[in-house]
């Protein structure tokens, strides 16, 4: 069974945290930043070992003159896991981590990967798509 929860939550997280770094100056391009995830309270249960410690992840996103560079290194997880990085819209969590009294749903959702944790518990990795200066969506709606 494939696990969404705790990743299409980082994946908005991943858009909420670059965000801040492309309002700088335009004189000052920012060509990579690094930030982590944390996994919403209520998939904990789903993601972690039961008395381990709190499953984390670490994203460091590239610029590239055609295609940014993702890479995320998780630690901490259920050996094994099975899950889906989405990038999505809307985050359904505030920046820091309460629930969103507004939040209506994930708007636009691209599947970016599938992702499955080593028997340590850890996993990782790379992408190639567009996040930064290209990306666009499109809903009528």
């Amino acid at each position: 069974m494939k696990h969404l929860l705790f990743f299409a939550s980082a994946a908005a997280s991943l858009l909420l945290a670059v965000s801040p770094a492309l309002a700088q100056d335009e004189a000052q391009t920012v060509n990579k930043i690094t930030f982590s995830l944390t996994p919403q309270a209520k998939s904990l249960d789903c993601l972690g070992v039961a008395g381990g410690p709190t499953p984390t992840a670490t994203v460091t996103v590239t610029r590239g003159s055609l295609h940014d560079t993702l890479t995320m290194k998780a630690s901490h997880h259920k050996p094994r896991l099975d899950f889906d990085l989405f990038t999505i819209q809307n985050s359904n969590p505030l920046s820091d981590g309460q629930p969103d009294p507004n939040f209506v749903n994930f708007g636009l959702s691209w599947y970016q990967t599938d992702v499955q944790s080593t028997s340590a518990g850890t996993a990782t990795v790379t992408i190639n798509t567009i996040l930064l200066d290209q990306i666009f969506g499109f809903d009528p709606g």
